[in-house]
């Protein structure tokens, strides 16, 4: 061990200093190079890196979490499923109590033949009977409740209004259920009417009229016009809100202000028509024409609709003509009318008296037969049946109608009478033009397989080529269908 100069200095035995030093010991620690600074490129993949790590530890449990809400929804609304299946099981069993009645779902109701128990044991087995059984708490199979948008639970709602608003059971029921029902009765009520055969005469303007009289318009003028008008306006809706209680069948949203102002003005039209016919002959008359107008326009197709449904129902039947090319056949513009000879003679009473069926002149002898083919198909199934009243009443076919018409959007071209273009062609010569919009032809259609309509005449078969208008499609034209 080297010792120290003072340590020499006091030893008696001196030794001699070595001046040689460690090289190992004296010679300097070598340094390891520092790694090198990473880069700004490295820093940024190294944090995207980071936050994608952590995006996706956040993504993992929120479908998790979302996992475990969505279990406990289903838990909790197969749980509710569950009460409301019990709930209607115990309305079911006490209303059998009440009435003496055993209901088909509850199987411990005794039989009817046995002897009834006195009225507390009654009471005791309804308890153990409100227990759900497995065979009688079936979870009801209702989808389950799905998340929709603002407009998907508007119209449910809308829906569901529908639907609870009551409805007439028959012709008899004389309960008001709209709100236009109910302003008009209470109109007649602040009147002092009891119906609206004979109204009052017209008000004088500028005469006032306070509450404690009857309510009176002046007839010849609008609400607008009219201030007297405008302050019985006013008078009939306030009352009409105020005392809604009357009408119970009406819903309470449609006593806005907004839907009862509409509601009087369309009452009091009426009203003010109702008075122009009462006293104005003329008036009357032309009324009473024009809805006789209304009425034998609405019998009209009311019987060209019924006669479309029986032909679209004998259709369905034949599998041979359930081809495409048959579909513009199927329109109620398409039927014949069916006109009654009491809308020309008044002496007839009407709902007596054979119909004539009058047809449209453009309508081909192929598309005749194919009519025909369907009312024999469907005489056949209804042949049996038991007719109610009268019956069918009995059918004669007339003359065609006389005024220009043209056929329906969507026919096609075998359904059009080449004797027809030929006659209109003459008269008209832009009719290849008008038809040239209307008419569709389905393509592949092989009239071979369609014997049993038949063909057209040999006047029509000879019909220039150049008097045909063109078709939507060049595989088919009007001269091949009509062959």
């Amino acid at each position: 061990m080297p010792s120290s100069e003072l340590c020499d200095a006091l030893n008696p035995n001196p030794r001699p200093r070595n001046n040689t030093y460690n090289t190992q010991q004296s010679s300097p620690a070598l340094h390891r190079p520092n790694p090198p600074a990473l880069t700004v490129q490295e820093e940024v993949l190294a944090l995207l890196a980071a936050t994608k790590q952590e995006a996706e530890l956040e993504r993992t449990r929120r479908v998790a979490w979302e996992a475990e809400m969505e279990a406990k929804y289903v838990q909790r609304h197969a749980e509710m499923e569950r009460q409301m299946s019990v709930m209607r099981t115990e309305i079911a069993n006490l209303r059998a109590l009440l009435t003496g009645s055993t209901p088909l779902t509850s199987p411990a109701i005794a039989n009817l033949g046995h002897p009834q128990p006195p009225p507390i044991q009654q009471l005791q087995n309804a308890e153990y009977s409100f227990m759900p059984s497995p065979s009688s708490t079936v979870p009801s199979k209702r989808p389950r409740a799905e998340l929709s948008t603002d407009d998907e639970s508007g119209n449910i709602s809308d829906t569901s209004e529908t639907s609870l608003r009551p409805r007439r059971t028959d012709h008899r029921d004389k309960r008001i259920l709209t709100v236009q029902a109910a302003m008009r009765a209470h109109i007649l009520l602040l009147m002092d009417l009891e119906n609206d055969k004979t109204l009052p005469d017209s008000h004088l303007e500028g005469l006032r009229l306070d509450p404690p009289n009857a309510v009176r318009f002046v007839w010849e003028k609008t609400t607008k016009q009219s201030t007297h008008n405008g302050r019985m306006k006013n008078r009939v809706v306030d009352d009409f809100r105020d005392r809604r209680h009357l009408y119970k069948h009406v819903a309470d949203r449609e006593f806005n202000k907004k839907i009862v102002d509409t509601a009087f003005e369309q009452c009091f039209t009426t009203l003010r028509q109702k008075f122009r016919t009462q006293h104005d002959v003329v008036a009357a008359s032309r009324h009473k024409e024009r809805e006789g107008t209304k009425a034998r326009k609405s019998r009209h197709v009311a019987r060209r609709k019924t006669k479309l449904d029986h032909r679209a129902d004998a259709r369905l039947k034949l599998d041979s003509f359930q081809h495409v090319a048959f579909d513009g056949a199927m329109q109620i513009e398409c039927m014949s009318s069916e006109e009654s000879e009491s809308e020309t003679n008044p002496t007839i009473p009407r709902g007596t008296g054979p119909l004539q069926t009058r047809g449209y002149p453009w309508r081909s002898r192929r598309l005749l037969q194919f009519y025909t083919l369907l009312d024999v198909e469907n005489s056949m199934d209804t042949g049996s049946r038991p007719q109610r009243g009268v019956g069918r009443r009995e059918r004669f076919i007339g003359p065609h109608k006389q005024e220009p018409i043209l056929p329906p959007k969507g026919v096609s071209s075998w359904m059009i009478s080449r004797r027809w273009m030929m006659a209109m062609q003459a008269e008209h010569p832009d009719l290849v033009d008008a038809l040239r919009g209307l008419v569709f032809d389905a393509p592949g259609v092989d009239w071979m397989q369609f014997s049993e309509l038949g063909g057209e005449t040999d006047d029509e078969e000879y019909m220039p080529a150049h008097m045909i208008p063109p078709n939507n499609y060049t595989t088919s034209s009007l001269q091949c269908a009509l062959v």
